[in-house]
Protein backbone atom coordinates (compact mmCIF):
# COMPACT_ATOMS: atom_id res chain seq x y z
CA UNK A 1 0.00 0.00 0.00
CA UNK A 2 1.19 3.07 -1.37
CA UNK A 3 0.12 5.44 1.94
CA UNK A 4 0.71 9.21 1.37
CA UNK A 5 3.02 10.71 4.51
CA UNK A 6 3.43 14.27 5.86
CA UNK A 7 7.45 15.08 6.09
CA UNK A 8 7.52 16.76 9.16
CA UNK A 9 4.27 18.80 9.18
CA UNK A 10 3.44 22.02 11.31
CA UNK A 11 0.19 21.75 13.04
CA UNK A 12 -1.62 24.55 14.23
CA UNK A 13 -3.51 24.37 17.78
CA UNK A 14 -6.21 27.49 18.15
CA UNK A 15 -9.55 28.25 18.72
CA UNK A 16 -11.44 29.83 16.31
CA UNK A 17 -11.61 33.79 16.41
CA UNK A 18 -7.93 33.71 17.66
CA UNK A 19 -5.24 34.48 15.60
CA UNK A 20 -5.21 31.15 13.70
CA UNK A 21 -5.94 32.50 10.53
CA UNK A 22 -3.50 35.54 10.89
CA UNK A 23 -0.79 33.02 11.98
CA UNK A 24 -1.10 30.42 9.10
CA UNK A 25 -0.59 33.48 6.53
CA UNK A 26 2.41 34.62 8.42
CA UNK A 27 3.74 30.77 8.05
CA UNK A 28 2.59 30.75 4.76
CA UNK A 29 4.34 34.04 3.29
CA UNK A 30 7.91 31.35 4.56
CA UNK A 31 9.91 30.52 1.42
CA UNK A 32 10.26 26.73 2.49
CA UNK A 33 6.16 26.82 3.94
CA UNK A 34 3.34 25.60 2.51
CA UNK A 35 0.16 26.95 4.06
CA UNK A 36 -2.55 26.51 2.02
CA UNK A 37 -5.94 27.79 3.39
CA UNK A 38 -8.58 26.54 5.79
CA UNK A 39 -10.03 22.88 4.20
CA UNK A 40 -10.54 21.04 7.57
CA UNK A 41 -10.18 18.02 5.78
CA UNK A 42 -8.61 16.12 8.79
CA UNK A 43 -11.47 17.06 10.94
CA UNK A 44 -14.37 16.54 8.85
CA UNK A 45 -12.86 12.70 7.41
CA UNK A 46 -11.45 11.85 11.22
CA UNK A 47 -15.38 11.63 12.14
CA UNK A 48 -16.84 10.16 9.33
CA UNK A 49 -13.65 7.51 8.49
CA UNK A 50 -15.95 4.74 9.99
CA UNK A 51 -18.57 5.50 7.98
CA UNK A 52 -17.20 3.45 5.09
CA UNK A 53 -16.53 -0.39 4.56
CA UNK A 54 -13.45 -1.48 2.62
CA UNK A 55 -15.46 -1.38 -0.61
CA UNK A 56 -16.26 2.25 -0.75
CA UNK A 57 -13.63 3.40 -1.64
CA UNK A 58 -14.82 5.00 -4.60
CA UNK A 59 -17.23 6.76 -2.49
CA UNK A 60 -15.01 7.64 -0.03
CA UNK A 61 -12.63 9.45 -2.81
CA UNK A 62 -15.49 10.89 -4.43
CA UNK A 63 -16.95 12.66 -0.57
CA UNK A 64 -13.52 13.25 0.10
CA UNK A 65 -13.06 15.52 -3.81
CA UNK A 66 -16.66 17.21 -3.21
CA UNK A 67 -15.57 18.52 0.28
CA UNK A 68 -12.31 19.82 -0.90
CA UNK A 69 -14.09 21.60 -3.90
CA UNK A 70 -16.30 23.01 -1.08
CA UNK A 71 -13.66 24.54 1.11
CA UNK A 72 -13.85 28.17 1.69
CA UNK A 73 -9.24 28.40 1.73
CA UNK A 74 -7.45 28.81 -1.49
CA UNK A 75 -5.09 26.27 -3.00
CA UNK A 76 -2.86 26.09 -6.26
CA UNK A 77 -4.23 22.61 -6.93
CA UNK A 78 -7.63 24.31 -7.26
CA UNK A 79 -7.08 25.43 -10.35
CA UNK A 80 -6.23 21.05 -11.24
CA UNK A 81 -8.89 19.30 -12.90
CA UNK A 82 -10.92 17.17 -10.63
CA UNK A 83 -9.44 14.00 -13.00
CA UNK A 84 -5.92 15.04 -11.59
CA UNK A 85 -6.90 15.23 -8.08
CA UNK A 86 -8.51 12.02 -7.94
CA UNK A 87 -5.67 10.10 -9.95
CA UNK A 88 -3.88 11.64 -6.66
CA UNK A 89 -6.25 10.13 -4.20
CA UNK A 90 -6.18 6.50 -6.30
CA UNK A 91 -3.55 4.94 -4.54
CA UNK A 92 -4.87 5.67 -0.87
CA UNK A 93 -6.61 3.33 1.30
CA UNK A 94 -7.80 5.39 4.11
CA UNK A 95 -8.84 8.70 4.57
CA UNK A 96 -6.31 9.86 6.33
CA UNK A 97 -4.56 8.92 3.67
CA UNK A 98 -6.42 10.60 0.89
CA UNK A 99 -6.35 13.72 3.33
CA UNK A 100 -2.06 13.47 3.34
CA UNK A 101 -2.48 12.84 -0.65
CA UNK A 102 -4.14 15.64 -0.99
CA UNK A 103 -1.69 18.56 1.07
CA UNK A 104 1.26 16.53 -0.25
CA UNK A 105 -0.03 17.35 -3.97
CA UNK A 106 -0.58 21.02 -2.79
CA UNK A 107 2.81 21.33 -0.68
CA UNK A 108 4.77 19.57 -4.04
CA UNK A 109 2.87 22.69 -6.40
CA UNK A 110 4.24 24.95 -4.17
CA UNK A 111 7.88 23.84 -4.08
CA UNK A 112 8.01 23.83 -0.47
CA UNK A 113 9.67 21.66 1.98
CA UNK A 114 6.97 21.56 4.96
CA UNK A 115 3.33 21.85 5.45
CA UNK A 116 1.35 23.72 7.73
CA UNK A 117 -2.05 22.95 8.54
CA UNK A 118 -4.74 25.04 10.29
CA UNK A 119 -7.98 22.87 11.55
CA UNK A 120 -10.16 23.36 14.33
CA UNK A 121 -10.45 21.02 17.24
CA UNK A 122 -6.76 19.71 16.56
CA UNK A 123 -6.95 18.03 20.19
CA UNK A 124 -9.46 15.70 19.27
CA UNK A 125 -8.40 14.00 16.27
CA UNK A 126 -4.51 14.12 16.81
CA UNK A 127 -4.10 9.83 16.18
CA UNK A 128 -5.63 11.06 13.00
CA UNK A 129 -2.98 13.25 12.22
CA UNK A 130 -0.13 11.17 13.51
CA UNK A 131 -1.10 8.12 11.70
CA UNK A 132 -0.15 10.15 8.43
CA UNK A 133 2.97 11.99 9.99
CA UNK A 134 6.51 11.44 10.24
CA UNK A 135 8.07 14.05 12.57
CA UNK A 136 5.53 16.38 12.96
CA UNK A 137 5.60 19.63 14.78
CA UNK A 138 3.11 21.88 16.73
CA UNK A 139 2.11 25.21 17.65
CA UNK A 140 -0.41 26.06 19.98
CA UNK A 141 -1.38 29.89 20.42
CA UNK A 142 -4.24 30.92 22.78
CA UNK A 143 -6.00 34.82 22.71
CA UNK A 144 -7.37 36.23 25.72
CA UNK A 145 -11.14 34.92 25.81
CA UNK A 146 -13.07 38.35 26.51
CA UNK A 147 -11.24 39.27 23.20
CA UNK A 148 -12.24 36.35 21.44
CA UNK A 149 -15.83 36.28 22.64
CA UNK A 150 -16.33 39.74 21.18
CA UNK A 151 -14.43 38.45 17.74
CA UNK A 152 -16.77 35.94 17.82
CA UNK A 153 -20.14 37.87 18.63
CA UNK A 154 -18.44 39.95 15.63
CA UNK A 155 -18.00 37.05 12.89
CA UNK A 156 -21.41 37.44 10.35
CA UNK A 157 -21.20 33.32 9.44
CA UNK A 158 -20.70 31.89 13.43
CA UNK A 159 -23.37 31.43 15.19
CA UNK A 160 -24.08 32.19 18.97
CA UNK A 161 -22.11 35.04 20.97
CA UNK A 162 -20.33 35.42 24.31
CA UNK A 163 -21.93 32.44 26.21
CA UNK A 164 -21.41 30.19 23.44
CA UNK A 165 -17.54 31.67 23.09
CA UNK A 166 -16.43 31.38 26.50
CA UNK A 167 -17.70 27.67 26.58
CA UNK A 168 -15.66 26.87 23.47
CA UNK A 169 -12.61 28.52 24.41
CA UNK A 170 -12.33 26.59 27.96
CA UNK A 171 -13.20 23.68 26.51
CA UNK A 172 -10.45 23.82 24.01
CA UNK A 173 -7.94 25.31 26.07
CA UNK A 174 -8.54 22.16 28.85
CA UNK A 175 -8.14 19.97 25.73
CA UNK A 176 -4.93 21.62 24.24
CA UNK A 177 -3.50 21.48 27.99
CA UNK A 178 -3.97 17.76 28.30
CA UNK A 179 -2.69 17.40 24.79
CA UNK A 180 0.13 19.13 25.22
CA UNK A 181 0.91 16.85 28.40
CA UNK A 182 1.65 14.34 25.91
CA UNK A 183 3.12 15.76 23.24
CA UNK A 184 5.96 17.93 25.44
CA UNK A 185 9.04 15.18 25.30
CA UNK A 186 7.95 13.86 22.26
CA UNK A 187 7.19 16.64 19.38
CA UNK A 188 8.57 19.79 18.72
CA UNK A 189 6.69 22.25 20.22
CA UNK A 190 5.92 25.89 20.45
CA UNK A 191 3.37 27.71 22.51
CA UNK A 192 2.20 31.39 22.58
CA UNK A 193 0.08 34.40 22.86
CA UNK A 194 -1.96 36.50 20.36
CA UNK A 195 -1.24 39.24 22.28
CA UNK A 196 2.59 38.64 22.08
CA UNK A 197 2.74 38.23 18.55
CA UNK A 198 1.17 41.31 17.91
CA UNK A 199 3.39 43.04 20.38
CA UNK A 200 6.92 41.46 19.01
CA UNK A 201 5.94 39.99 15.69
CA UNK A 202 9.37 39.22 14.92
CA UNK A 203 11.16 38.30 18.43
CA UNK A 204 7.81 35.84 18.64
CA UNK A 205 7.82 34.15 15.57
CA UNK A 206 12.02 33.79 15.34
CA UNK A 207 11.63 31.94 18.61
CA UNK A 208 8.68 29.80 17.37
CA UNK A 209 10.09 29.08 14.22
CA UNK A 210 13.40 27.79 16.59
CA UNK A 211 11.14 25.74 18.48
CA UNK A 212 9.68 23.95 15.14
CA UNK A 213 13.50 23.29 13.51
CA UNK A 214 13.15 25.81 11.29
CA UNK A 215 14.60 29.36 10.27
CA UNK A 216 12.65 33.00 11.06
CA UNK A 217 12.32 34.59 7.31
CA UNK A 218 11.60 38.33 7.18
CA UNK A 219 8.80 37.14 4.71
CA UNK A 220 6.36 36.26 7.38
CA UNK A 221 6.10 39.68 8.50
CA UNK A 222 4.63 40.40 4.89
CA UNK A 223 2.20 38.18 5.28
CA UNK A 224 -0.43 40.82 3.50
CA UNK A 225 -0.20 40.82 0.10
CA UNK A 226 -0.60 37.28 -0.58
CA UNK A 227 -3.46 37.12 1.42
CA UNK A 228 -5.65 39.27 -0.22
CA UNK A 229 -6.92 36.75 -2.75
CA UNK A 230 -7.85 34.62 0.51
CA UNK A 231 -9.22 37.65 2.12
CA UNK A 232 -11.71 38.81 -0.46
CA UNK A 233 -12.85 35.72 -0.49
CA UNK A 234 -14.63 35.17 2.99
CA UNK A 235 -15.76 38.64 4.97
CA UNK A 236 -14.79 36.87 8.34
CA UNK A 237 -10.97 36.48 6.86
CA UNK A 238 -10.68 40.08 5.60
CA UNK A 239 -8.19 41.27 8.23
CA UNK A 240 -5.39 38.86 7.10
CA UNK A 241 -5.37 40.88 3.61
CA UNK A 242 -3.82 44.04 5.95
CA UNK A 243 -1.09 44.97 7.43
CA UNK A 244 -0.88 44.01 11.19
CA UNK A 245 -3.12 45.40 13.81
CA UNK A 246 -0.52 45.55 16.28
CA UNK A 247 -3.66 47.10 18.82
CA UNK A 248 -5.99 44.55 17.98
CA UNK A 249 -6.38 43.46 21.60
CA UNK A 250 -8.13 44.48 24.78
CA UNK A 251 -11.09 45.40 22.05
CA UNK A 252 -13.79 43.69 24.88
CA UNK A 253 -13.41 46.75 27.50
CA UNK A 254 -15.27 48.87 24.77
CA UNK A 255 -17.05 45.87 22.62
CA UNK A 256 -18.48 44.26 25.94
CA UNK A 257 -20.57 44.99 28.86
CA UNK A 258 -19.88 44.40 32.37
CA UNK A 259 -22.57 41.51 32.05
CA UNK A 260 -21.00 40.04 29.32
CA UNK A 261 -17.28 40.38 30.60
CA UNK A 262 -18.01 39.00 34.16
CA UNK A 263 -19.36 35.65 32.43
CA UNK A 264 -16.23 35.04 30.33
CA UNK A 265 -14.41 35.49 33.14
CA UNK A 266 -16.35 33.28 35.30
CA UNK A 267 -16.49 30.13 32.66
CA UNK A 268 -12.75 31.09 31.94
CA UNK A 269 -11.07 31.83 35.13
CA UNK A 270 -9.66 28.59 35.60
CA UNK A 271 -6.91 28.87 32.59
CA UNK A 272 -6.91 32.55 32.34
CA UNK A 273 -4.44 32.98 34.70
CA UNK A 274 -2.14 29.70 33.90
CA UNK A 275 -1.63 32.31 30.29
CA UNK A 276 -1.59 35.64 32.14
CA UNK A 277 -5.04 36.98 31.32
CA UNK A 278 -5.51 39.27 34.44
CA UNK A 279 -9.76 39.20 35.34
CA UNK A 280 -11.18 42.80 35.61
CA UNK A 281 -13.46 41.19 38.38
CA UNK A 282 -13.15 39.82 41.05
CA UNK A 283 -14.09 36.50 42.49
CA UNK A 284 -16.21 37.31 45.25
CA UNK A 285 -18.35 39.47 42.49
CA UNK A 286 -19.18 36.22 40.74
CA UNK A 287 -19.96 34.32 44.39
CA UNK A 288 -22.68 31.65 44.43
CA UNK A 289 -24.09 28.90 41.97
CA UNK A 290 -27.58 31.35 41.64
CA UNK A 291 -25.26 34.11 41.02
CA UNK A 292 -23.70 32.66 37.80
CA UNK A 293 -26.93 30.92 36.62
CA UNK A 294 -28.83 34.19 35.91
CA UNK A 295 -25.69 36.12 34.82
CA UNK A 296 -25.88 33.26 32.17
CA UNK A 297 -29.24 33.33 31.30
CA UNK A 298 -28.77 37.40 30.89
CA UNK A 299 -26.03 37.08 28.72
CA UNK A 300 -27.63 34.13 27.03
CA UNK A 301 -30.84 36.05 26.52
CA UNK A 302 -29.26 39.16 23.91
CA UNK A 303 -26.68 36.29 22.44
CA UNK A 304 -27.56 35.80 18.93
CA UNK A 305 -27.78 32.35 16.88
CA UNK A 306 -28.39 33.14 13.51
CA UNK A 307 -27.20 37.04 12.85
CA UNK A 308 -28.66 39.05 10.94
CA UNK A 309 -25.47 40.52 9.55
CA UNK A 310 -25.47 37.49 7.78
CA UNK A 311 -27.79 37.97 5.18
CA UNK A 312 -25.79 41.12 3.98
CA UNK A 313 -23.33 39.09 2.84
CA UNK A 314 -23.04 37.99 -1.20
CA UNK A 315 -24.66 35.44 -1.65
CA UNK A 316 -21.90 33.59 -3.48
CA UNK A 317 -20.13 33.56 -0.09
CA UNK A 318 -23.61 32.74 1.80
CA UNK A 319 -23.41 29.96 -0.72
CA UNK A 320 -20.46 28.32 0.14
CA UNK A 321 -21.23 28.54 3.78
CA UNK A 322 -24.20 26.44 3.30
CA UNK A 323 -22.79 23.98 0.23
CA UNK A 324 -19.92 23.21 3.03
CA UNK A 325 -22.31 22.60 5.91
CA UNK A 326 -24.53 20.45 3.84
CA UNK A 327 -22.26 18.22 2.57
CA UNK A 328 -20.49 17.80 6.15
CA UNK A 329 -24.07 17.09 7.27
CA UNK A 330 -24.53 14.07 4.53
CA UNK A 331 -21.64 12.68 5.84
CA UNK A 332 -22.15 12.35 8.97
CA UNK A 333 -25.42 11.01 8.65
CA UNK A 334 -23.72 7.54 6.27
CA UNK A 335 -24.41 4.50 7.93
CA UNK A 336 -21.15 3.19 9.87
CA UNK A 337 -19.95 0.41 8.94
CA UNK A 338 -19.13 -2.88 11.03
CA UNK A 339 -16.11 -2.58 12.66
CA UNK A 340 -13.40 -4.90 12.18
CA UNK A 341 -13.13 -6.06 16.19
CA UNK A 342 -9.45 -7.66 17.44
CA UNK A 343 -10.80 -11.12 17.83
CA UNK A 344 -12.33 -11.20 14.39
CA UNK A 345 -9.82 -13.17 12.13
Amino acid sequence: MNEARLNAPIFLMCSERSGSNLLSRMFAAHPHICGPGAAHLFRVFSEVAAHYGEDELPALRRDMLDMFEAKFGLWQIDAWPRARREAVLQTQKSAAGMVAALYEAERRSAGRDRIFVKECSIHGFLPFLESVSDAPAYVFMVRDPRDMALSWLRADALRGGVVRAARQWMADQTSFVNSLAWLKGRRRLAVLTYEALLADPERVLAATCARLGMGFDPAMLDFSANARAEAARAHMLRNIGRPLMCDNHGQYRQGLDAEQIAYVEAVCAPLMAMFGYVPDLKADDLAGHDGFAALEAAVLARDPWDKPQYLALPSAERQRYENWSRLRDELRRRPITRLAMAWDT
